[in-house]
């Protein structure tokens, strides 16, 4: 047997009670559970990452499955080839190296609307990892987390205090100010090479001889004779 780490987004769902693994010797191929795993933690904080050492091959392709309190089932997962890393995987983990108070699910979300955004695709989870520059990476990064941040001022803060005597404390959330926001914007356009200037000018036009000229107000028209 393989030892294979995993790595993965849990559900937004109060009720699973079990991680399935599958595996298959080829990208297309049947899929086999392997392993079933009860110690996934409780509804927010599922585990999002699983080493199992029940696999046949390191290089074969993996999915999850989870199973709620009912038996019923979510989607299998995409595929992916042990020892690789999904996009949008790796957005998530730039985007949580940058700022660890972000939730991980948010992330996820808007790692999602970017890259579908970016590379024109309605499945993100099929662009290849290794076709994407460096400064890319930085761009996609920067706008994953300017759309969080947008996110967090649309909805608000949320904000508790006490008072203890004449001492009054206040704990919250501390959000971006939009200029803040628009840095991040610039500065992941400028990566994704999308601030550009652009100067244009008409050719000059020859009227040839002009011998009289008539205006046409109600149409803000000059007609050259």
């Amino acid at each position: 047997m393989a030892s294979v780490y995993l790595r993965f987004s849990p559900p937004d769902r109060d009720d699973i009670v079990k991680l399935h693994i599958l595996e298959s010797s080829t990208m297309n191929g049947a899929l086999t559970t392997i392993e079933e795993v009860t110690d996934i933690g409780t509804f927010p904080n599922y585990i999002n990452d699983y080493t199992t050492d029940q696999a046949g091959n390191n290089a074969d392709w993996f999915a999850i499955q989870w199973e709620d309190s009912k038996g019923a089932f979510t989607n299998i997962s995409e595929r992916l080839q042990g020892g690789t890393k999904t996009v949008v995987l790796e957005l998530i983990d730039r985007i949580m190296l940058r700022d660890p108070s972000i939730d991980e699910e948010l992330a996820r979300q808007e790692a999602e609307i970017t890259l579908s955004e970016y590379f024109r695709t309605d499945d993100p989870y099929e662009i290849d990892p290794s076709t994407v520059t460096y400064a890319e990476w930085g761009g996609l990064t920067y706008l994953s987390l300017a759309r969080i941040y947008i996110s967090e001022i649309l909805i608000g803060s949320n904000v508790s205090g006490y008072t203890a005597g004449i001492v009054a404390q206040q704990q919250g959330n501390t959000q971006k100010s939009l200029a803040d926001v628009q840095r991040l914007i610039d500065e992941g356009n400028r990566l994704l090479g999308r601030n550009y200037s652009l100067v244009m000018q008409l050719e000059p036009v020859s009227f040839g001889t002009v011998t009289g000229a008539e205006i046409d107000q109600t149409r803000l028209l000059v007609e050259l004779i």
